[in-house]
């Protein structure tokens, strides 16, 4: 069974254009097979998200990408099965 990697982060930051953040992130996170919780407001993201090691990581340089995202740093934690049940990217 390959490894499941968790992880969790926020960032401060002023975000525009949430709707079109949140179906880009959401798309991206199917795509790639996370699961998890991502919350974005104008204020920053705050999100826990788990998946394959690439995954997260495709998904960490994408968060990257975004203006005021470039110094966002996960926290990560490894177990052998998928803690969440479903992928959720909402907007506060």
């Amino acid at each position: 069974m390959p490894e499941i990697i968790n992880i969790v982060a926020y960032r401060f930051a002023e975000l525009e254009d949430l709707p079109a953040l949140r179906i880009r992130l959401q798309n991206t996170c199917r795509t790639l097979g996370l699961k998890g919780t991502i919350l974005i407001s104008p204020e920053g993201i705050n999100l826990s998200v788990a998946g394959g090691r690439a995954s997260v990581s495709h998904l960490l340089k994408l968060l990257r990408s975004i203006p005021g995202m470039e110094n966002i740093t996960a926290k990560y934690s490894r177990c052998s099965e998928q803690p969440f049940s479903r992928m959720l990217v909402k907007l506060k």
